[in-house]
């Protein structure tokens, strides 16, 4: 079994060198509006060079009051496409697939990091967070979709090889997983008697 960890792999129709992956962890090397810094090409540069043959990123924010850190990368505007496309072209030449992980961190922020009340599907407070959330309204949470799709859309402009979202248990603050989880959600804007199937179309 492990000789396989260096045999390559495809997926979706995307062929990765070998089985080891450098999971998405928070570096905070970015500069505090979200553009690329060489700190954070160098990180990953490194990884790549070390022989993984997947690497991905810790979160890209889709909008400015979705950074759960302050350095955090971004692709929330089309002007931080450039840093991360030089970026990008460097990881790739060492033979590395690169993932780009991007999210709004929902309620799991706080005003000393986005200046701003944290956004979530309700006014319920995070147990992490000292900051009462803003309750999205219906037209928040449709911008904040439609900021998924354009920050995946600069990811791949900036050649990023995949996007990946995150709505993972552990996470469950996250706004897209708050607002298709039945626990913790009791906000107006999306009404009680919405099934569950369609808060996931």
């Amino acid at each position: 079994m492990l000789k396989k960890l260096f045999e390559p792999i495809t997926m979706n129709g995307k062929t990765i060198r070998n089985r080891f992956a450098v999971p998405a962890m928070v570096q905070n090397f970015c500069n505090e509006d979200g553009t690329c810094t060489e700190r954070f090409t160098a990180y990953h540069e490194a990884k790549g060079n070390g022989g993984f043959g997947l690497i991905i990123t810790e979160d890209f924010a889709v909008a400015p009051n979705g950074k759960g850190f302050k350095y955090l990368p971004g692709l929330w505007n089309d002007g931080q496409i450039t840093g991360f496309t030089e970026c990008t072209k460097r990881v790739k030449a060492t033979g590395a697939t690169f993932v780009a992980q991007i999210y709004h961190c929902g309620r799991q922020t706080s005003r000393a990091v986005i200046g701003e009340a944290p956004w979530s599907a309700s006014a319920i407070p995070c147990p992490f967070s000292p900051d009462m959330p803003h309750e999205m309204t219906i037209d928040e949470i449709k911008k904040t979709v439609s900021d998924y799709g354009d920050c995946a859309r600069r990811a791949k402009q900036a050649g990023l090889t995949v996007s990946r979202f995150t709505a993972r248990t552990a996470t469950s603050s996250h706004s897209l997983c708050r607002l298709t989880r039945t626990r913790g959600r009791t906000s107006t804007a999306v009404a009680s008697r919405t099934e569950y199937a369609s808060r996931l179309r």
